[in-house]
């Protein structure tokens, strides 16, 4: 019996061990993101511009500038209903406009958007005025006139003159708005029209202040202002009247770094470089959501392995949580400025990480501008230089051991 007994016990073991052993290989790390690049496109422009991007966390939608125009297009396969247009919408206008600002509607059928630019080289008479932005608005493939927005800017002469400008779209009572904000000397705008018949009307700000960045729930409106200061204010509104509301603040100690719209949960991504910008250590970074005009600490202060130059999209699939930006390129390369090398960061138990993978991280002058899953559930990514004047097309996977 003793004999039997311990053959029993044997074989017990045996069988625990074979089932931890198996635990282990299941609940063992990941396997190692995979980039594929997917497609090259070239801008034909004479000059740089930098192009604008948008997202919503599954579609991704570009303006740029080619051959004198501006056009709106999808630089990634867009979702199954979009009815975006492969060749993208050439916006009619004046010529060698350059792109400030574009936006979508999250989740939206047929993709109803807004569209910004500016002619730095038109001056507005010989007063002190800059030309006003102009806009178009569009669904579908096809595009308004362009509409210059009733705002009145200084020419720019110093650094004190720049003009920020931030748009988004949303739905409300059934009806596409499109939102327009302009930011310069601490005076701010805000504008708002119907997608299909833009007549731009002014709206109040939140209490008074310049709306630093806006970004769309899909039926209501986020607003953040002081975003340059550590006391950012987060304020939300879902009506015709944009009645504000203050939701929320910064998370301490940190400055917005990316705002992104979203399908009911906007993102807005928060850094802070620490005391010294150069320190590899001192950078963290945190995640905020707004649903229903409640913000949700979504990931909390986390620290970042290595430099942070850039952050400009954040995206959470199956759990996880994926930056994407651009860190300063250590590839020793024959341009006469510093190089961004495309970086895509995930959310580790102690830290953000970035990749490794080498193609996606010896792209010359690459910077991550947003991110995406697609249809096929798959994380995809666009990047993009503008010196370069290319948009660079991504799909990441895991490719088992």
């Amino acid at each position: 019996m003793r004999r039997r007994g311990a053959t029993v016990g044997v074989a017990v073991l045996a069988v625990v061990l074979g089932l931890v052993a198996w635990q282990v290989r299941v609940d063992g790390p990941d396997p190692e993101l995979s980039a594929t690049l997917m497609d090259v496109q070239r801008e034909g422009t004479r000059d740089y511009a930098f192009a604008e991007f948008w997202t919503d966390g599954s579609a991704s939608v570009r303006l740029t500038a080619s051959d004198g125009a501006l056009v709106v297009d999808v630089p990634a396969p867009a979702p199954a209903g979009t009815g975006a247009a492969d060749d993208g919408t050439v916006l009619a206008g004046p010529t060698d406009i350059e792109p400030e600002a574009v936006a979508a509607l999250p989740g939206g059928s047929g993709l109803p958007w807004v569209a910004v630019g500016t002619d730095s080289a038109a001056p507005a008479g010989d007063g002190p005025l800059a030309a006003p932005p102009l806009t178009w608005t569009g669904r579908e493939g096809t595009a308004g006139e362009a509409r210059p927005l009733p705002v009145e800017l200084l020419r720019g002469r110093s650094s004190e003159d720049i003009v920020t400008v931030d748009a988004a779209v949303l739905r409300i009572n059934e009806v596409d708005l499109a939102v327009v904000t302009t930011v310069q000397r601490d005076v701010g705008t805000l504008h708002v029209c119907e997608v299909d018949d833009c007549r731009w009307s002014e709206r109040a700000l939140p209490d008074g202040l310049p709306a630093d960045a806006i970004v769309s729930t899909g039926n209501g409106l986020v607003a953040m202002t002081d975003v340059k200061s550590e006391q950012a204010t987060i304020w939300y509104s879902d009506d015709l009247d944009f009645a504000w509301e203050q939701v929320g603040s910064a998370p301490k100690g940190m400055r917005l770094a990316a705002a992104q719209d979203g399908v009911d949960d906007p993102a807005l991504v928060w850094l802070d470089r620490g005391d010294d910008a150069s320190d590899d250590e001192a950078h963290a970074v945190a995640v905020q959501t707004v649903r229903d005009g409640s913000v949700d600490d979504a990931v909390a202060r986390t620290p970042v392995d290595g430099d942070v130059w850039y952050l400009t999209s954040v995206v959470r699939h199956d759990d996880q949580w994926y930056l994407g930006g651009g860190r300063p390129s250590r590839d020793s390369i024959a341009l006469r400025y510093d190089t961004t090398s495309a970086t895509l960061w995930e959310l580790g138990e102690e830290s953000w990480v970035p990749t490794g993978d080498s193609l996606l991280r010896h792209q010359p002058d690459q910077t991550i501008e947003t991110l995406f899953i697609d249809e096929e559930e798959t994380l995809r990514a666009v990047s993009s230089s503008g010196v370069l004047r290319i948009t660079q097309v991504w799909r990441f996977t895991r490719d088992p051991d």
